[in-house]
Parts: C-alpha cells; sequence; structure tokens
C-alpha cells in the first residue's frame, strides 16, 4: 500500500511541476490517468528516464502538456453549510440561485478521442552516449 501512496505522490508532483512550467497553467487540467498510463509505459519499456539536473519535465511532464484538461465550469450556486450553529449559515445575496435549477435541455457533442505519440524506444540523448 506504501508504494501505491508513494507513485501517487510522485506522479502529482510531477504535474504539478509539469503545470509550474508553462505560466498561467491550473495545475486541476493536468489528467492523472495520463501521468499514471505515461509512467507506467516508461517502466515497462525503460526508456526515457529523466536527467536528474536539466530535466525537470521529462517525458510524463510533456506527455500532460501535450492533452492538458479543459478548464473546470464556474459555479452556478454557492455552497451550502449544512450545520445551522455554523457562522457561516448565512448566506449573501448575490444573484446565483438557492436551489438546484433543472436541467430542460441537453446538447452533446461527440469529439474524437486525440492520438497520442509514441513513446520512444531508447532514452532521449541530448550529448555524446557514456
Amino acid at each position: 500500500m506504501w508504494s501505491v501512496l508513494t507513485l501517487y505522490q510522485l506522479l502529482r508532483t510531477v504535474m504539478v511541476d509539469a503545470a509550474e512550467s508553462r505560466p498561467g497553467t491550473d495545475p486541476d487540467r493536468c489528467g492523472f490517468s495520463i501521468a499514471l498510463r505515461t509512467a507506467r509505459d516508461l517502466v515497462v519499456q525503460a526508456a526515457g528516464l529523466p536527467d536528474r539536473g536539466t530535466n525537470l519535465v521529462g517525458v510524463i511532464g510533456r506527455r500532460i502538456l501535450a492533452h492538458l484538461l479543459p478548464s473546470r465550469r464556474p459555479r452556478v450556486s454557492t455552497r451550502k453549510v449544512k450545520s445551522p450553529i455554523s457562522r457561516y449559515n448565512e448566506r449573501r445575496d448575490d444573484g446565483r440561485p438557492d436551489r438546484s435549477q433543472p436541467v430542460t435541455a441537453l446538447t452533446i457533442t461527440v469529439l474524437a478521442a486525440p492520438t497520442e505519440p509514441p513513446l520512444p524506444w531508447r532514452p532521449e540523448t541530448t550529448g555524446s552516449p557514456h
């Protein structure tokens, strides 16, 4: 179980590093499943190992940045506080509805799945081989 938690934290760290490498990118747009699949493929193929001091983003970060998720939708209504004794129980009148609004129409657009570039078969080289 500790190895799964460690892997999760490492992938989340890579996702944040990738988002910070591109100014203005929200880390919420980085896909965990893309990071996990890319890491799995790299381990299976033993390819694309990152350089320790030169390349902080690496193959996983580049794949994440190539397939960013869409931005989050803005909230329609404020969150409700369920505890009646909370000091935040009162909600200011900001024009948003107090209750959920029924959905009367829905438009669905089916997009083609993006093709992922193939992973390199050998580690990236930046200079002469050792």
